[in-house]
């Protein structure tokens, strides 16, 4: 697309509704790119009915003696081309092949000598005019022709000579009219210009594999309806509706469509009304395909098409002849001569399979006579047609003559007649017949038809985030189900605890690894087994209610301050058998000056009323040396009003775990000498995971640990969670998304990790993504914290060569009140969905008074984020969330989740000297950010 168009469409929102039924008409370059173009912008009901067995148009790509022959569109300039070009980099599976060994010279059919043209100098003689001239035409702001008709409508050759040139470059003519754009004195000025201007720059490329393939894979990936080998019978149109005929060719079964809108691309709506150029007859003899209105008859009747040939055959006797293109050069200059050949291909060295392309006039220059001409030609080249294989007649490029351009023609078919009657036009008469011009026109055209460009969209409505996937068809798509490991059940019970001991017993489970910490490296440092987690669980249960400093008692609270690893999973499930409220708590950097980290812990534990804090001895030391630190700073240094640490006891949890569990010799650090033979036969009854030293086991109505949430709406506030909450939360994910014990959970960072990692360097991202196979992945959930549709997009984009599919992508939403899950976006192969703002979509359900925003939309649950995050800036809602986190993202110097966006009035802003936009109401956005402390230095 044009520099910026993609990003227009991905910017703009549907004016209509999504559902509109909407029916294109043909399957070519131009209604296929309308139909990307409404797919992109959410429209969910486009149908597109292709007459012939393919999509394509006059891109028809054919095999032949093992190999792909392009019959009309072939030619992807590099630098002129950036619709067709951008949208096989979207497809991601298309790719160009250089035709730079293609001569293109001039042939004399009379005796087959040949000389190179001098393209180079002819383009550059011309490209001084056309760069003034597209300058002026973008200054318009019109689409397609429509924006150098008013400017160029005069006869090429008057024209030229205008603008001082005497004459038509010889390549450009030739190459024009060769192409199929008929003879340039018969033409205004404005054609000549668009063929020049697309096929002036970049070296030439075709579609490798065909360029059939290209628009096929596009028909395959698109969320729209396309049926082929449909051919349209009859069109009734009224105000409220378009009720289309179609007939099956393969069944010859006909029906009826109706629909709210019909976009026509190509020539159908022309049949019978336009006239065939250089024709004795006056007007196409074909019966029209529906009743035209009136202005549509007062147009199309001042439209020609041109009788376009393609001829393919076996010769012998050019074998001499290089690989290239070959205009005739008697052909290509005198009209007189319509039905030879104006051009003629090798596409391979090796072969005997030509190609050639001639002019009809629909009366006596017909298929047969075309055919007679070639092996006319050939003869007279000193050469024999032995076979000719297929011929093509391609009704082509419907034109105007210049007269009829300076009388206001485009202007008219512009204002008057697109959406009139609910119809629409797209194609080479409002674009001009190249690949290129007709996909930017369909996707202008759908920009200024069918979509707005406001800030905010009149209604709500959702689209795909990855609208060129490549999933099967959701008719088809199957999501498998990941199977549990033979000989295991997941069992039926109450409490957490009660399935620690099942798996740990359990004699195929239990030796399993449950738990493994991963170094920056991605080797795993650490590991827990069933087994070593119910083992390190009973010690620490036995050892927090036999502590006397302090006193602990089932029910009593206590902070849990681990850092990262797996010693907080010991000491949380150590907590839940011995039914103290544990509360998880984010443990502060030590060293940190700004305090918010500290003031939580305080108010959590001031709220909670803990008895102890529960960490790691190099934590805990970590804390005192910053205490004494802070201690011995001048007295000016130091914040009176800083927060300080709670006044509770610590309690270091891996002292009491810092041996393996299973190994019944006593740790070095423990003092078995002050443990009577009781306490060693209870040590020994803990480590091999069969405590009955505990009074009572945890209930399904006790409250097992308390969840606070994050204090983004407020104050932090603990959540209780109960046993029997957290039980059917975890039965609730293992009926909806189908959890085994073979599910595999990692932290909600590692998507933008491994983007990070893959991106940092691209010749290891290829290394390491050979080694990746995820096809057997039957399940991805994305969840717990804002799921950002740039990270999960980057990370599905950079996994699908490894694989990866989108179908199995689960973005889910979950909140503290209701034992975490609460939705997940997942099931019979749907894909991801995006709201307007680019939000994804978590589920189907809804949830109310969480402190989070959200809407649902289309039966879709969004979540868009925090009522305290939502700032109105301008009359446009921003979270504070999408800001912070693009901030961070920007320089290694910001400590990751200490930066702030708020906003602040104008006037406060005005008084520091920073000045805002004259707009009424404003407030400005000011973002307050930590950088790292080592950065500092």
């Amino acid at each position: 697309m044009e520099l910026g168009q993609r990003e227009k469409l991905l910017e703009m929102h549907p004016c209509m509704d999504v559902n509109t039924r909407i029916c294109v008409v043909g399957g070519g370059p131009s209604g296929l790119s309308a139909a990307y173009a409404l797919a992109k912008l959410g429209y969910q009901n486009v149908s597109v009915l292709e007459k012939h067995h393919t999509v394509g148009g006059m891109c028809e790509s054919v095999e032949i003696q093992g190999r792909i022959y392009d019959l009309g569109g072939q030619v992807v300039a590099a630098n002129s081309a950036p619709t067709i070009t951008r949208l096989a980099e979207e497809l991601e599976d298309v790719e160009f092949e250089d035709m730079k060994s293609h001569k293109l010279a001039l042939i004399d059919c009379n005796g087959g000598k040949f000389q190179d043209l001098n393209v180079q100098t002819d383009y550059m003689s011309i490209i001084p005019l056309t760069m003034k001239l597209q300058a002026i035409v973008k200054e318009t702001g019109n689409i397609g022709i429509h924006a150098v008709s008013g400017l160029l409508a005069d006869p090429a050759p008057e024209f030229v000579l205008k603008n001082g040139l005497q004459s038509i470059p010889k390549s450009v003519a030739y190459g024009y009219t060769a192409s199929g754009y008929g003879f340039v004195e018969d033409m205004p000025y404005a054609y000549v210009h668009e063929f020049a201007r697309t096929s002036m720059l970049g070296k030439i490329r075709r579609v490798k594999g065909g360029y059939t393939s290209l628009w096929e894979k596009l028909k395959m990936r698109m969320p729209a309806e396309v049926f082929c080998s449909t051919q349209v019978v009859g069109i009734e149109r009224d105000s409220n509706s378009v009720r289309v005929g179609i007939k099956n060719r393969e069944t010859q079964e006909e029906t009826t469509m109706e629909f709210d809108k019909i976009i026509f691309s190509g020539a159908t709506p022309l049949v019978g009304a336009s006239k065939v150029y250089r024709s004795s007859n006056s007007t196409d003899l074909r019966p029209n395909l529906f009743a035209l209105n009136e202005v549509e008859e007062e147009l199309f009747c001042k439209v020609r098409t041109i009788d376009y040939y393609t001829t393919v055959a076996k010769i012998k006797g050019l074998e001499h002849l290089p690989v290239g293109f070959y205009y005739c050069k008697r052909y290509v200059e005198d009209p007189t001569t319509i039905g030879h050949p104006v051009a003629m291909q090798k596409f391979y060295q090796d072969t005997d399979i030509f190609l050639f392309w001639s002019y009809g006039n629909s009366d006596n220059i017909n298929k047969a006579a075309v055919s007679s001409f070639v092996c006319e030609n050939v003869k007279n080249m000193g050469a024999q047609v032995e076979s000719v294989i297929l011929q093509r007649c391609w009704t082509y490029f419907p034109h105007i003559t210049a007269q009829d351009m300076k009388s206001g023609f485009y202007d008219r078919l512009e204002e008057e007649l697109q959406g009139r009657q609910n119809t629409y036009y797209v194609g080479g008469l409002m674009a001009f017949e190249l690949t290129e011009l007709n996909s930017i026109y369909a996707i202008d055209l759908v920009c200024k038809h069918f979509a707005s460009d406001t800030y905010n969209p009149t209604f709500p409505y959702v689209k795909r985030l990855f609208p060129l996937n490549m999933m099967e068809p959701e008719s088809h798509c199957k999501i498998r189900e990941l199977g549990e490991i033979p000989g295991v059940e997941f069992p039926n019970l109450a409490t957490v605890d009660e399935y620690l001991h099942f798996w740990a017993s359990h004699k195929i489970v239990g030796n399993r690894t449950v738990y493994s910490w991963i170094n920056n490296e991605g080797k795993v440092v650490d590991k827990r087994t069933y087994q070593d987690v119910n083992a390190r669980t009973s010690l620490i249960a036995r050892k927090l209610l036999a502590s006397n400093k302090p006193v602990i008692k089932p029910g009593d609270t206590v902070l849990l301050l681990h850092p990262p690893g797996l010693d907080f999973v010991d000491a949380f499930f150590g907590c839940l058998r011995a039914r103290v409220l544990a509360v998880p708590v984010l443990p502060p950097d030590p060293l940190h000056r700004g305090g918010q980290a500290l003031a939580k812990v305080g108010n959590v534990a001031k709220s909670c009323n803990a008895v102890a804090i529960l960490s790691t001895y190099s934590y805990h030391a970590a804390v005192r040396a910053a205490a004494l630190r802070n201690m011995l700073l001048p007295s000016t240094y130091k914040d009176k009003a800083a927060p300080r640490w709670p006044d509770l006891p610590w309690l270091h949890t891996e002292s009491w775990t810092n041996k393996n569990p299973t190994d019944k010799k006593p740790p070095s650090s423990w003092s078995w000498s002050k443990i009577s033979p009781t306490e060693e036969q209870e040590e020994e009854e803990a480590l091999s995971g069969n405590d009955n030293t505990l009074d009572s086991k945890p209930r399904p109505e006790d409250v097992c640990f308390l969840q606070f949430t994050s204090g983004s709406t407020g104050d932090a506030k603990g959540v209780m969670i109960t046993n029997a909450g957290l039980v059917h939360n975890v039965k609730l994910m293992h009926r909806h998304y189908k959890s085994t014990s073979r599910t595999v959970l990692v932290p909600n960072f590692a998507f933008e990790l491994l983007v990070r990692r893959l991106e940092s360097n691209r010749k290891k991202q290829i290394e390491e993504l050979q080694a990746y196979d995820l096809s057997t992945m039957l399940f991805l959930m994305v969840s717990a914290e804002p799921v950002r549709q740039k990270t999960l997009k980057r990370f599905v984009e950079l996994m699908g060569p490894c694989g990866l599919r989108e179908e199995v992508l689960a973005p889910g939403y979950g909140l503290a009140e209701n034992s975490v899950f609460v939705c997940v976006a997942w099931g019979a192969g749907k894909p991801i969905y995006l709201d307007w703002q680019g939000r994804v979509c978590c589920g189907t359900r809804n949830y109310t008074r969480t402190g989070d925003l959200g809407r649902v939309v289309a039966g879709k649950l969004f979540v868009t984020g925090r009522i305290k995050d939502l700032i109105i800036v301008g009359g446009r809602n921003v979270y504070s969330s999408d800001v912070e986190k693009t901030v961070e993202t920007c320089s290694e110097f910001i400590r990751p989740g200490c930066c702030a966006v708020i906003g602040v009035p104008e006037e406060t802003l005005a008084s520091k000297g920073l000045l805002l936009s004259e707009l009424s109401d404003q407030v400005g956005l000011v973002v307050i950010a930590e950088i790292r402390d080592e950065k500092m230095h």
